[in-house]
């Protein structure tokens, strides 16, 4: 019976040890850090230390807007690499898409214009309840300040809305 609990205590100690050396062996994911003109994230990589970085490269300055527009808070962590389409250059996070305009500067890409572009209002509509884009054939032609207001108006159909869209300083 001794002989039995000293070779069981002796296994256990032997497993530890070697579990032990092997975790120490292994190497591990790296986390986030500061890269050059940026910030590597791993959270939306596949566990693997793989992720996405945020840079300043080439002139386009999507880690800068990142930390100004509120950081992981408020845009979420990247989830793809820097793309380009057209004339454009993007890069996704988990609650927005990020459009670079070269003689512009940065803005939030309409991702469901692109959508409808591409014929998917069936689809949203169906699966996430969201209507087709309405046309406003007042709009052509007009400043930007009177299609806005002309946009603004459908708030008045629901003052709930409308008090809760106000609420947001930077609703633009």
């Amino acid at each position: 019976m001794n002989r039995i609990l000293s070779l069981t205590v002796a296994s256990i100690i032997a497993t530890v040890i070697l579990l032990t050396l092997v975790t120490e062996a292994s190497p591990s994911a790296p986390t986030d850090q500061a890269i050059t003109n940026g910030w590597f994230f791993s959270q939306t990589g596949d566990g693997s230390g793989n992720g996405y970085s945020v840079t300043d490269e080439a002139g386009i300055p999507y880690w800068t807007f990142f930390q100004e527009a509120g950081g992981v808070q408020a845009l979420g962590y990247p989830v793809s690499q820097r793309w380009n389409h057209g004339p454009f250059t993007y890069q996704a996070f988990q609650k927005a898409v990020l459009q670079w305009q070269p003689e512009q500067g940065m803005f939030y890409a309409n991702t469901y214009d692109e959508l409808s572009v591409l014929g998917r209002d069936p689809w949203l509509d169906a699966f996430r309840l969201t209507p087709p884009p309405q046309a406003f054939p007042e709009d052509k032609g007009k400043p930007f300040e009177t299609v806005k207001q002309n946009h603004l108006r459908l708030l008045d159909n629901n003052p709930a809305i409308k008090t809760k869209w106000y609420k947001n300083s930077d609703w633009l």
